[in-house]
This record gives structure tokens, C-alpha cells and sequence, in this order.
């Protein structure tokens, strides 16, 4: 199984994403998203991307974003497995993603 993190960000948010390495004084997340969680009648969780990759180049590729370990606080959270189901579902290739459609006057 993947390596899944959770932390909380320099502003306290909740992260949640895939460890793929760091360096002693930093960690390298790839598609980090936040956690955000809301209440009415049952607790509602949505995650959001840090970063929406609809707005990068390459809509497939990984984005990966390194945090300084000093101003992070790690936890050893291990996530519902449905947290993570949406998690990977939200990663997950998207089909013609990067394919240029064309546009025509008239």
C-alpha cells in the first residue's frame, strides 16, 4: 500500500497525500490535499486539492510539493480507507485530459 501522510501546514490546515521522499529538514507530498471538514446533521469531509491540476499543463502528471519539516507538525494518523478510496479517485488519470479541442469562429 502507498505511504499516506497526514500533517497539519504552517496555517494548521489538515494535509493528507502520498510521502515520495524529502531530504532531514524536509518532505516531498505528491498531490497534497486538505482535509476540510464540516458539520450539519453528520459530519460532512471534502478534500481539496492544494493545487488544482486542471489548471496545470499536463493534467496526469503528479504534482509534488515539499513542505520544511520545522514548520509542519506530523502525525501517525492512519486514514479511513474511504477517505483514501476518494483520495486516489480524485488522483486517478482523467481520460482526453490533455487533448487540445478545437475551437472555430462562426
Amino acid at each position: 500500500m502507498d505511504n499516506y501522510v497526514v500533517f497539519l501546514d504552517s496555517i494548521n490546515r489538515t494535509i493528507v497525500g502520498k510521502y515520495v521522499g524529502g531530504r532531514q529538514d524536509e518532505i516531498e507530498i505528491e498531490n497534497p490535499m486538505i482535509m476540510a471538514v464540516s458539520f450539519g446533521e453528520k459530519m460532512n469531509l471534502q478534500l481539496i486539492p492544494v493545487f488544482f491540476r486542471e489548471l496545470q499543463n499536463d493534467k496526469n502528471v503528479p504534482m509534488k510539493f515539499t513542505y520544511p519539516r520545522d514548520r509542519i507538525i506530523m502525525t501517525d494518523i492512519a486514514v479511513d480507507k474511504k477517505v483514501l478510496a476518494q483520495y486516489e479517485a480524485m488522483c486517478a488519470p482523467i481520460k482526453g485530459a490533455n487533448e487540445m479541442t478545437e475551437v472555430k469562429d462562426g
